[in-house]
């Protein structure tokens, strides 16, 4: 029962597990961003515990941060995608 489910959504085929690019590239951009995130709250210890705050920056730097974290990924995506749809040809 659970194989034909899984079938049906493109995702467990008979030659083995198929994936979408767009899913694929969706769960990239989140764990890029997670990672991000992570650095960040990295950054605020630091500030907190070590008074670091000129060697970390400010809140513009933490913005920018995830901004481009954000921005390199969908970037990525591209990649992925067109990677996939080369494969598949």
């Amino acid at each position: 029962y659970f194989k034909h489910n899984a079938a049906s959504c493109g995702v467990l085929t008979q030659s083995g597990i198929s994936h979408n690019p767009y899913l694929l590239s969706l769960i990239f951009v989140t764990i890029t961003m997670g990672f991000g995130a992570f650095n960040e709250i990295i950054e605020l210890l630091a500030v907190l515990l070590f008074d670091a705050t000129q060697q970390v920056g400010g809140y513009l730097n933490n913005a920018l941060d995830l901004v481009f974290n954000l921005i390199g990924s969908i970037i990525a995506c591209f990649f992925i995608i067109d990677y996939h749809k080369k494969i598949r040809e």
